[in-house]
């Protein structure tokens, strides 16, 4: 099911229903400012060790690149490219599924 912009937030409550929403950020589809909260979420779990919500989390991020419109593509781009500086990257890529680690892997070749 292809994921737009419009559809993002209520697709994240459902994959990731452990991540709460800023419900303001919500509310007026501030969808840049979601994404780099969802990103510090995704480094807290790692940092947590909560390999599960960390799965979870990533699989989600993994959607929005593959079933993701172009708007969704652009919100995961930025999402990645936090998480690649994170201090625990490596936990982080160890866990990315394939379109993931894919971008992932472009946006490191890029100093």
């Amino acid at each position: 099911m292809l994921i737009t912009r419009e559809s993002l937030i209520s697709e994240l409550r459902q994959g990731v229903p452990n991540f709460k929403l800023d419900e303001e950020w919500a509310e007026n589809s501030l969808s840049y400012l979601i994404i780099n909260d969802f990103a510090r979420y995704i480094i807290e779990q790692a940092d947590w060790g909560d390999n599960d919500e960390l799965k979870e989390s990533l699989h989600f991020l993994e959607r929005c690149i593959s079933d993701g419109d172009p708007g969704v593509h652009d919100l995961a781009h930025e999402c990645v490219e936090s998480l690649s500086v994170a201090r625990c990257a490596e936990e982080i890529k160890s866990a990315l599924g394939p379109r993931t680690l894919k971008l992932w892997n472009e946006i490191s070749q890029y100093p």
